[in-house]
């Protein structure tokens, strides 16, 4: 129960973080910016987000630093900046959009208890 209320934590933290990422002036500007590779900006601010977040649900430092940096880039694979965008909405509002977003935190946090 304990590793299932960790996994639902990170999935939670990483959902506030692209809340918090994706209402970014800097995303709003590049919005039509061609292929998934992201702004340097957007990239280091969800990696330091997420990293908190993930830190602050009891992950050690360097695997957060890992799991984050992962995540953000299997959504630079999967989503356009304006996919990307839209994904908080998608994750409050869908829970396949949820599951997706879970399937890759746990692909990113294989060392994770439970994975």
């Amino acid at each position: 129960m304990t590793f299932q209320l960790r996994k639902f934590s990170l999935v939670t933290a990483y959902s506030a973080t692209l809340l918090a990422v994706t209402a970014s002036p800097v995303l709003k500007a590049n919005a039509q910016q061609p292929g998934n590779v992201y702004p340097n900006e957007i990239v280091q601010q969800f990696v330091s987000s997420c990293s908190s977040s993930a830190i602050g649900s009891g992950l050690p430092e360097n695997l957060a630093q890992n799991t984050c940096q992962c995540m953000i880039g299997e959504l630079q694979k999967r989503y356009s900046l304006e996919e990307f965008a839209a994904l908080p909405q998608q994750v409050q509002q869908n829970q396949q959009a949820a599951a997706t977003l879970a399937r890759i935190a746990q692909s990113c946090a294989p060392q994770l208890p439970g994975n």
